[in-house]
């Protein structure tokens, strides 16, 4: 291993990238230089974060094979590489190393020359999410009266607001809009253009009905009334050369039909370009409103996204062709070498920042002939073209710099056990163009890998079956699905087979998922935008009311509450008068009442995500291949899809490698008249061929041990497999045993921790399960909620009875008296007995244990150094059956724990509280 001086290091997954960049980052150092003049640039802040945590470990304690490869680089021997590296240890821990994000680089970047760039150098950087930005940009676009426009065009188009926005933002972060506005800059006539092409429809259909009496040929050319229509009609025949050529015409096909025909077909090509620029156009005359809701976001809230950023720095450093050389010597003084990661996720715009760096480095002389440049990257995992990385800038730079670029390649899978190896070598092969066999290190344990096929949400729950069954931990499984829909129906489907298991999806830990939570925020928002219709449509849809129906219950209600309401009391009201009454929407009241005023309700309500997860157990992980990426999970059920994959995106950026060549509206059977728009349909497809099995790759190699795919073997009417899985043509099979790594395996339970419940429900299936309490409904439901409200209060205190017995009236309000409960509480709470166990043992409610292939669970359980009490809280007359039950729960924790168990039951009528013993004798 030599040190080149400019390197493109092609890593494929597991292969050590991380490595190579923290070694090479140490040589670096080793050689003299300073770690101010070294950018290390990531993509994420975990990678940044690993790769500094590795390099200072390398200068500390490096590994005998890590100062063997360092030592190559250098050419000496290893002892002197081992001094050197010590010393330079002092140097860097003193320093402020430039291991960054691309992000960060140029916030840094911007933060230095803001005044040039007209922004203040104290701006904040906000990570909007999608949903912040798209509703600044709907209070833009009813600031200018365009909301009509924009639901007409979604409708028209059938295509969603999400979509229509990602490509927004996509004109936005590539720079676009200055090379295309002015092309679709001018509104054309759309409907006078579908006009003549249906006169020249009606024509063919005169012709056909005058010449014969065919049923089919007749109804090929059915009297329509719109384009729509006829094209819809046309699907069969306007395929054809000629009209000959289509089996209902050949008798009465002639020159005079053929006339007809082609100009049909011209007036339609006509047709498809003008509705293409319109639309576009609208596209463009919306991104106007969008420019503006960013601006706003800028100016009056002085905070900017990271793709805000770029903008600017993007704008600075490339557009202004009269200070940019000041700016980038400015920063070239400080780098004298760059490292990149993960290159092939780089966007154009940020390569073009980043490309006179590159440039300078390459075009050293003098003193910056020690100058270098590494970059790493995969073009196999490249996965997020559709938010702009471009997976050619990799082949690119290696063009744009020559020879002196030395390609390394490390195809050593150090990740994933043989079998996998091999498994991805044999699919991929043929795949994946330039395809270099991967290698794996090797071991006595091969691996497990199965592919079967069937209705695989069955094969998937049946195949975690099995690995739990090999006793593997569940956090240590991950499923990968392709949407989070899939995501969604597996989560469920595993909660209801195996309900002692958590299950931890992308968005069961964000508390703004829940359907009532989305109402609750849609409502808010269309009270803080001055009844903005576009929320009302949101919050229509969301409780399944017609989307734009005014909503004078609503109006009425937001009326009645006035003018600046605090945000706990308008959502309450709200969620009364809709009955959005669920765990989560009380979660989200309760966080409500921390803020003072809807305006950071608005603005901050996506935090309360962050405070949802803090009480997430651990557990199977559902998550989308896009973001496994980066990750490693040591066995891997890969599900397939309940939709297949589908080439339907309106809009179409169409490059040519790295270059975009034009913006194209896609249009059914548009491919049949237009050469042009056929070529770009066809370099459409193969790109999203491409980004379909790059991520079926990156899913693959995520496994460390073992790896099932779940694979439908449904087929279509044209008998082509539904499976996302269709182009890898995989045939059912397995190979291999399941290894267990070290600690990963399921282990008894010791000691009791506290688990904090995300959601309703614990109490509800007790009393299913186990039968608990008889009698009418109404005992049962008091029963029910009476535990709810213990199990929301933090403390056993006077103070928080009145808030718990609140959430529980939300819940089971009906037919339950708020003072019974109170009453209880307040009588539970004063008892001796209780009060000896509150103040001297830690209390964990709501205690979920397996024990003998059962699910129990424990209303409280009180621990202090010596021993553990069981408690069962009852709300009707005592029964033997109590007893067994507690007795139960004794000896499942004794064997569970080294400590003495004791037990007792607390019968809590409305006038008294009696405590009953539980002995194991």
């Amino acid at each position: 291993m030599s040190f080149n001086k400019f390197v493109a290091c092609e890593a494929s997954a597991g292969s050590g990238k991380t490595y190579q960049l923290s070694l090479r980052y140490a040589a670096l150092l080793a050689k003299g230089v300073l770690p101010e003049k070294i950018l290390c640039l990531t993509f994420t802040k975990k990678a940044a974060t690993e790769m500094q945590s590795r390099i200072e470990r390398v200068l500390t304690n490096p590994e005998k094979h890590e100062l063997e490869d360092i030592a190559k680089m250098l050419e000496l021997d290893v002892i002197k590489t081992a001094q050197i590296l010590s010393e330079k240890n002092i140097i860097f821990l003193r320093s402020e190393p430039k291991i960054t994000t691309i992000d960060a680089f140029f916030n840094h970047i911007l933060k230095q020359f803001a005044l040039n760039a007209g922004i203040s150098p104290n701006f904040e950087i906000a990570n909007f999410s999608e949903s912040d930005r798209i509703d600044e940009f709907l209070i833009e676009l009813d600031r200018a009266k365009k909301t009509e426009n924009l639901i007409s065009f979604l409708l028209q188009e059938q295509s969603s607001l999400e979509s229509i926005f990602e490509k927004l933002e996509r004109i936005f972060d590539e720079e676009i809009s200055a090379k295309f506005e002015t092309v679709f800059g001018k509104r054309l006539n759309v409907k006078e253009a579908g006009k003549n092409s249906l006169k020249e429809y009606d024509k063919i259909g005169d012709f056909i009905r005058k010449n014969t009496d065919d049923k089919n040929a007749i109804k090929a050319v059915a009297k329509v009334n719109s384009i729509n229509d006829a094209l819809e009609n046309a699907k069969t025949w306007i395929t054809k050369e000629t009209l000959s050529d289509y089996r209902y015409f050949k008798k009465v096909a002639n020159d005079e039909l053929d006339k007809h025909f082609a100009t049909f077909k011209i007036a339609l090509k006509e047709y498809f370009s003008i509705k293409e620029k319109e639309a576009v156009s609208l596209l463009f005359s919306l991104y106007n409103s969008y420019e503006k809701s960013r601006f706003n976001i800028k100016k009056f809230r002085r905070k900017m996204s990271f793709g805000d950023i770029t903008h600017e720095v993007y704008k600075l450093m490339v557009e202004n062709v009269f200070d940019k050389d000041f700016f980038y010597f400015k920063i070239d003084a400080k780098a004298e070498h760059i490292l990149i990661d993960e290159f092939q996720d780089t966007s154009i715009t940020q390569f073009q920042i980043l490309k006179p760096l590159i440039e300078e480095i390459f075009s050293g002389v003098g003193t910056k002939e020690e100058r270098s440049f590494f970059y790493v990257g995969d073009q196999k995992q490249s996965i997020y073209r559709f938010r702009g990385g471009n997976p050619h800038l990799f082949e690119k730079v290696k063009s744009e710099f020559g020879e002196r670029i030395v390609s390394e390649v490390l195809n050593t899978n150090r990740r994933s056990l043989k079998n996998i190896v091999d498994f991805t070598n044999d699919i991929f092969m043929d795949k994946i163009n330039g395809f270099a066999l991967q290698k794996s290190i090797e071991r006595d344990e091969k691996g497990f890998v199965k592919v079967e096929s069937g209705n695989y949400m069955v094969i998937a729950l049946k195949n975690l079956e099995f690995l739990l069954n090999k006793n593997i931990a569940p956090e240590n499984i991950a499923i990968l699905v392709r949407k989070n829909d899939d995501g969604y129906k597996i989560a469920n489907e595993i909660e209801e087979k195996f309900p002692h298991i958590s299950v931890l999806t992308e968005t069961s830990m964000k508390l703004t998922e829940s359907r009532e939570v989305k109402a609750l925020i849609e409502a808010v928002k269309y009270y803080y935008s001055s009844r903005t219709q576009y929320y009302l449509s949101n919050f229509n849809a969301l409780l399944g009311f017609n989307i734009f129906k005014r909503q004078e219950k609503l109006d009425n209600l937001l009326d009645r509450i006035g003018v600046d309401p605090l945000p706990i009391d308008l959502c309450s009201e709200i969620a009364k008068s809709y009955h959005l009454f669920c765990p989560d929407a009380l979660l989200f009241l309760e966080l409500c009442g921390r803020l003072n005023t809807i305006e950071e309700l608005i603005y901050d309500y996506k935090n309360f995500n962050e405070i949802a997860a803090l009480a997430a157990p651990k557990g199977i992980r559902i998550m989308t291949i896009h973001k496994s990426k980066g990750l490693e999970f040591d066995h891997i059920i890969l599900l397939d899809s309940a939709t297949q994959r589908s080439d339907s995106e309106k809009i179409i950026f169409d490059y040519d490698k790295t270059e975009l060549k034009g913006i194209y509206w896609r249009q059914k059977s548009r491919e049949f008249l237009d050469n042009n728009y056929a070529l770009i349909l066809d370099r459409e497809r193969q790109e999203n061929w491409r980004d379909l099995i790059n991520s079926l790759y990156v899913a693959i190699t995520r496994a460390k041990y073992s790896l099932i795919i779940a694979k439908n073997n449904e087929v279509t009417k044209e008998e082509k497999e539904k499976s996302i899985f269709a182009p890898l043509e995989l045939k059912d099979f397995e190979i291999g045993e399941i290894f267990i790594g070290e600690n990963q395996e399921k282990k008894e339970i010791k000691n009791i921790v506290k688990i904090t419940p995300k959601k309703l429900g614990d109490q509800a299936l007790k009393i299913e399960e186990e039968k608990r309490e008889s009698g009418d409904i109404f005992a049962r439901k008091l029963g029910i909620a009476f535990h709810y409200a213990i199990e929301m209060m933090p403390r056993f205190e006077n103070k928080f009875i009145n808030s718990a017995v609140n959430a529980a009236i939300f819940i089971y309000g009906l037919g339950i008296e708020k003072e019974d409960i109170n009453e209880r509480l307040k009588r539970l709470i004063a008892n001796e007995e209780f009060q000896k166990i509150a103040q001297n043992y830690a209390c964990y409610k709501e205690q979920q244990i397996v024990y003998n292939s059962k699910v129990l669970r424990l209303d409280l359980l009180a621990e202090n150094d010596k021993n553990f009490i069981v408690i069962d809280f009852k709300t009707g007359t005592a029964k033997d059956e109590h007893k067994k039950q507690v007795l139960e729960y004794m000896i499942a924790i004794k064997s569970l724990t080294a400590k003495e168990v004791l037990g007792g039951i607390f019968y809590i009528a409305k006038n008294s509280v009696k405590f009953e013993k539980v002995s194991e004798s």
